[in-house]
């Protein structure tokens, strides 16, 4: 064999090795061009996975890695989310009561409040102190929001509401204030209650009487309606302030009462509340939904 003919040997499979390599080479780089300019196989590599996510193993020692490691960041996240707080800036009430929500289930949730047996001096806290009264002032504010919308009953407002002006119109003190209401309201009617004698006050009370009767169903005078529909406005407003008085006294109670305790309870969409206090009949109430959910789904538990 000649030597010329080893060469072209050697150059022809030379050649047969590096166009192959070169077009593999051009086909890759094509490929990383055409992948950097428009993810095309980040997309289909991404429907494959979403496609196959159903099948994926829920066990074994890999799946238990992934779930302890969540479960060790929600931890972290919920101890990072206490609220640091500044000793010489605690309110009065924290020192002196200890707040905490003792049971939370996704029906149920219970908090507690009440008096400390010494109360807390802000300058001797140790860092455990500290911490609790963190968890004591989270404790607080949610049912001090909790409370601030509520909605009770009417129906014994309503009820009290008419016992002052049943009252103010048989002494004729509610003759006054009547007249004050319907001039601003520019209603002639109001100079039926000015220079009034002994006859047009009996006359009147016996008119007036029916609509603040609770068993009586008449709600207007047909021959003065202006006069009915500001007795009713009257009363409306009576037994509206008699419910924010309500409403301020159960969270000026939570923050201040000896012993005070309320249940929050949920029913499908619904919550209700009862607040509890030492030898009173628990008070219910309505809590609206988006509250109720965020305080039973929410809240830590304290330490009782």
């Amino acid at each position: 064999m000649s030597i010329p003919y080893q060469i072209s040997t050697l150059l022809r499979w030379g050649l047969g090795l590096l166009l192959p390599g070169l077009f593999c080479l051009l086909v890759a780089l094509f490929a990383l061009l055409a992948e950097a300019n428009t993810d095309w196989g980040a997309r289909r590599l991404g429907s494959w996975l979403l496609q196959h996510n159903d099948q994926r193993l829920l066990a074994g020692a890999t799946w238990q890695n992934i779930s302890a490691q969540r479960r060790a960041r929600t931890l972290l996240d919920s101890a990072a989310r206490e609220p640091q707080i500044d000793a010489k800036k605690l309110p009065l009430h924290l020192l002196t009561h200890h707040y905490a929500q003792l049971q939370r289930t996704p029906h149920f949730a219970r908090w507690r409040s009440h008096k400390r047996t010494t109360a807390l001096s802000p300058q001797d806290l140790s860092p455990q102190q500290l911490r609790l009264l963190a968890q004591s002032m989270q404790a607080f504010a949610q049912v001090d929001d909790l409370l601030a919308p509520i909605e009770l009953p009417v129906d014994g407002f309503q009820i009290q509401a008419r016992i002052y002006p049943q009252t103010a119109l048989e002494d004729g003190s509610l003759f006054p204030e009547l007249h004050r209401r319907l001039l601003q309201s520019r209603a002639p009617e109001a100079w039926n209650f000015t220079r009034m004698d002994i006859d047009d006050r009996r006359a009147w009370q016996e008119k007036l009487r029916p609509l603040l009767s609770a068993q009586s169903e008449r709600k207007a005078l047909p021959e003065a309606p202006a006069i009915g529909e500001t007795l009713t406005a009257l009363v409306a407003a009576w037994s509206d302030s008699l419910q924010r008085d309500e409403i301020e006294r159960l969270r000026r109670s939570w923050r201040q009462a000896t012993d005070f305790e309320l249940r929050l309870v949920r029913n499908l969409d619904e919550f209700a509340g009862y607040a509890l206090l030492a030898g009173e009949l628990p008070v219910r109430f309505i809590v609206p939904a988006v509250l109720g959910a965020k305080a039973i789904g929410s809240a830590q538990l304290g330490s009782q």
